[in-house]
Formats: C-alpha cells, sequence, structure tokens
C-alpha cells in the first residue's frame, strides 16, 4: 500500500530480475485481494503487511486491529481457499506478553489454527495418511496437564531450525476456533464503528489475549 517504499523497491531490483510484478493494493480490502489470487495464484505468501509503531497504534487501536488482525484473515481466508502451499506471516517480538495494542493485535492474528488441523499437517508432513495410516484420538487433559502455558520468547521455550539465527516458538494453549472467530468478529466489529470506542476496543482485546496487559490503561 506504500507507493513510496514499493517504487523504492521496484528500482532497486530493476536489474536483477524481469519477471516480478509490482502491485499496489490493500489487505483489507476483500475484493482487491481475491483478484490479485485469481489473477496470479501464487503457491507461497510471505504475509508481511502491518502497522508496526507501538505509540501511533496507542492512539489508533482500532487501525491496528483492522490492519494487523482483519487484513490478516483476508490474506489468510483467500489463502486456504486457493489451497496455497504455504502461508507465512511475519510476527514480532512484541506479540509475546503483550504491554502494548500493536503486540496485542498482532499476537490476535498468530491465534488464525485449529489444533486438529495442525496435527494432519504433522500427520501429511511426515508422508503419512490421516486416518488410514495415522489416527487421532481426542483423550483431553492428562493428569498434571495444564490447559494454558505461558509463551516466553527465551532460549528454553525455542526450538533450533536449519538456521543459526533462526529459532521455532512452541506454542502452547491455543484457544477454541470458533470462540476465537466470535471475539474477533466482535472486535472487528468494534474497530470499524466510533473512533470513541476507544477503551472498549482495548477491553475487547483483552478478553482474548489474558497475557494483554497494556501501560497506558
Amino acid at each position: 500500500m506504500s507507493e513510496s517504499a514499493l517504487y523504492d523497491l521496484q528500482q532497486e531490483f530493476r536489474q536483477a530480475s524481469q519477471t516480478l510484478e509490482w502491485i499496489v493494493a490493500d489487505v483489507r480490502s476483500p475484493w482487491r485481494m481475491k483478484e490479485v489470487f485469481e489473477k496470479y495464484k501464487p503457491q507461497l505468501v510471505f504475509h508481511a503487511a502491518a502497522y508496526k509503531h507501538v505509540p501511533l497504534m496507542e492512539s489508533h487501536p482500532w487501525e491496528s486491529v483492522i490492519t494487523n488482525v482483519y487484513g490478516t484473515k483476508v490474506v489468510a481466508d483467500l489463502a486456504t481457499q486457493h489451497k496455497v502451499e504455504k502461508f507465512i506471516m511475519v510476527s514480532t517480538d512484541k506479540a509475546v506478553n503483550p504491554t502494548n495494542v500493536m503486540g496485542a493485535t498482532k499476537r490476535l492474528a498468530e491465534i488464525p489454527i485449529k489444533i486438529i488441523d495442525l496435527a494432519k499437517k504433522m500427520i501429511r508432513l511426515l508422508g503419512h495418511r490421516y486416518p488410514q495410516d495415522v489416527d487421532i484420538k481426542i483423550i483431553g487433559l492428562r493428569p498434571g496437564e495444564k490447559i494454558y502455558e505461558e509463551l516466553l520468547a527465551d532460549g528454553e521455550n525455542t526450538i533450533e531450525t536449519y538456521h543459526p539465527k533462526i529459532r521455532l516458538a512452541e506454542q502452547h494453549g491455543l484457544m477454541d476456533c470458533e470462540s476465537t472467530m466470535k471475539i474477533i468478529e466482535d472486535i472487528f466489529e468494534l474497530a470499524h464503528g466510533s473512533t470513541q470506542s476507544h477503551h472498549q476496543l482495548v477491553a475487547a482485546i483483552k478478553s482474548i489475549i489474558p497475557e494483554y496487559v497494556s501501560n497506558n490503561s
């Protein structure tokens, strides 16, 4: 959406490749994103669109929700509909135990998945078929287990990857998908409503992100 940044990238890559397409568009526009997906039929989607400046988003939380959460849902839903091979969302360290609206909305965008779907995907990634080769049983909590684990960005709760500077965060305690989406839809309504609903909007975000402790409210 930022034409100046897009133009700079276009100039930078002009000599490197003649096969790149440059598109001015907005992830918050479902019909525009639909056009892009239908025309280019992408195999991989790297979703990096977001508002990221903390002080500005504290003053404009509705804009943060519409871009960081609603925009993510628009692109993620289209990626699902068009059977995109991989959808990769760029998040932020501020999504871990967020203390501001920007971090909370990025955390909210991370919560786009059902555990059952994740399990099925893991089975397929291992080269097996569900349920022919590997079945799934819903057994509930075992003795001593908790339904929610706090996510910490330190060495104890991250996994090494093939790249020495990239680590994979272990994530636990995802919320029920249907309940989550209902609250997210309510947040969208507040974000698209009056700018006077600032505190109401932040309260709604807090209801779905319990670790979100705002420094300003």
